[in-house]
């Protein structure tokens, strides 16, 4: 990941730097600086490296990667669209290639665990088995489903993407606050118009879990941190958490506004941090983020597990060690150096 753009890798690269760990930075932003070279004999012998700037690492020397997605990629302007998708189609299947070459080592994530949770339907199915209360779901095409399950809940359904996008993708310089929000439907939004559209594109709803506030739980190895977030407080955020205040940046493009935020370090329920590292290691993750309801009558739902998810403002302003906790990871667990 680029250091420019994504605040997190700076801070764990502080964090592996004060255990006497080395470290190095595939910046997929400055192409001209990076480079892979995989090589496989006519015996199945595998070798290659990774080159990051002057330095050059061996695969046998790499002992973990953390590979948070999408990865950006930064190309010369002039390419048509065509040659575009080739390079970075041809980049993503090279850095899949570089993770099952090195799989044995610890990744976080592997690249391949990313497609189950992809799937929010089978996340939220092995989130039930492993005891937490989910939220009732519909995935479908068909207009005739949508106002059936409307009207079962009268607090509403929440309209949300099936997935996520994946892949080599670079955010163009202005654009700093994007996405797809969840948005909170009654059985009246569905209007023939509306039902009408519906055949063009999967649609996910699930039943509206109603908030008192919400949770942020991070799995990062062993270690579990919780964040309870005050949505609620913002007209912004009540629908979803991740629709931060913003405000207008002196250039004029959106940004993130940190004086509205509101969340703390939480103490998480006996036995409530066990179940999270078990969904963990069902989806194979050795870092995730979830993300939780806490009902007005203190029901907590499970929502989903992020297979990145960020948590630098969240250790901002909670103080929770997540940095260190994946600097640790990283480092294969050994005690720091610097102590």
């Amino acid at each position: 990941m680029s250091a420019d753009i994504d605040p997190h890798v700076p801070m764990v690269g502080r964090e592996l730097e004060r255990r006497g760990a080395s470290w190095a930075l595939l910046d997929m932003r400055r192409l001209a600086r990076v480079g892979v070279s995989l090589s496989l004999d006519a015996r199945g012998r595998v070798s290659g490296s990774v080159r990051t700037g002057r330095q050059t690492t061996q695969l046998r020397d790499i002992e973990s990667v953390w590979a948070p997605s999408p990865f950006p990629l930064a190309l010369r302007r002039g390419l048509t669209p065509l040659s575009k998708a080739i390079i970075e189609s041809e980049w993503l299947s090279t850095l899949q290639n570089l993770f099952f070459l090195t799989a044995d080592r610890l990744w976080v994530n592997p690249l391949d665990a990313e497609a189950r949770i992809g799937s929010k339907v089978e996340q939220l199915r092995i989130a039930r088995q492993v005891g937490f209360d989910i939220p009732a779901t519909l995935v479908t095409t068909e207009a005739s489903d949508l106002p059936p399950f409307a009207g079962r809940y009268p607090q509403g359904v929440a309209n949300k993407r099936v997935g996520e996008l994946r892949g080599i993708l670079a955010l163009p310089r202005r654009v700093r606050h994007r996405g797809f929000f969840t948005r909170r439907l009654t059985l009246a939004d569905f209007t023939p118009d509306v039902l009408r559209r519906v055949g063009y594109c999967p649609t996910q709803l699930q039943e509206y879990a109603t908030k008192s506030t919400e949770w942020r739980v991070y799995v990062v190895g062993k270690r579990v941190f919780g964040a309870e977030i005050f949505s609620q407080r913002e007209k912004q955020t009540a629908t979803d958490w991740r629709k931060y205040p913003v405000r207008t940046g002196t250039d004029g493009a959106l940004e993130l506004d940190p004086t509205r935020w509101r969340c703390r370090a939480l103490k998480l329920p006996a036995g409530f941090a066990e179940k999270c590292r078990q969904l963990a290691r069902r989806l194979r993750l050795s870092y995730t983020a979830m993300d939780f309801v806490r009902t007005p009558e203190g029901r907590l739902v499970f929502l989903e597990a992020n297979f990145g998810g960020v948590f630098a403002w969240i250790e901002d302003l909670t103080r929770l060690p997540i940095s260190a906790a994946m600097a640790e990871l990283l480092d294969g667990g050994r005690p720091n150096a610097r102590n």
